[in-house]
């Protein structure tokens, strides 16, 4: 055999291996497990069950965890704000001691801070706090009434009824009858006083 038939006989071989690959290839497909291969796939089954309970209980305590943050940073962040309002108007809110009073005139409550006697709020009496500014009977039964001294009331009301007449209608005392009733009521009075006679 000469060299070129050595040559040749290597080539043809080397063609025929490189076809044969090419008709095969590998696939992934179903088999069917035997008892043992069923048991192992079981086992690892459990096993990842319970590296999975792991990996989810670690998930929900960093859950928990960041939900704890996220509220701190709100409160540091609501602090904050607090601060630079501070800043910017030179006063903060805080707990000041207030006391309701009753005004000397009126019927309106003032809400009073203790530090400044700055009135801070106002609101309508009530109906029972109405009825103690309106009581003017006392222990004695002397008439009194807010800003009146006593004994003056009971006088004022007896001067009333001792001017009033039976027929005219009585009047505050600070009501003042014009000059044209006044003048006819005289006049009045004379035309009776010269008929009797």
């Amino acid at each position: 055999m000469t060299g070129d038939d050595t040559t040749t006989k290597a080539t043809t071989t080397t063609t025929t291996t490189k076809r044969d690959k090419d008709k095969h290839e590998t696939r992934e497909l179903y088999c069917k497990l035997n008892d043992d291969e069923l048991l192992e796939a079981g086992k690892k089954m459990a096993e990842r069950d319970r590296e999975i309970a792991v990996l989810e209980s670690k998930i929900d305590a960093l859950k928990l965890n960041a939900k704890a943050l996220r509220g701190e940073a709100d409160r540091l962040g609501l602090d904050r704000s607090r601060l630079a309002i501070a800043i910017d108007s030179g006063q903060e809110p805080r707990d000041v001691e207030c006391e309701w009073r009753e005004p000397d005139d009126g019927f309106v409550m003032e809400l009073v801070r203790t530090d400044t006697n700055e009135v801070v709020d106002t609101r309508a009496m009530k109906e029972s706090e109405k009825q103690r500014a309106l009581d003017f009977v006392n222990s004695d039964d002397e008439p009194t009434a807010p800003g009146v001294p006593p004994g003056v009331a009971s006088t004022v009301a007896a001067g009333v009824a001792a001017t009033a007449d039976d027929d005219d209608e009585l009047l505050p005392l600070e009501t003042k009858p014009d000059a044209s009733t006044t003048t006819s009521k005289r006049a009045s009075t004379r035309r009776t006083f010269d008929g009797n006679n």
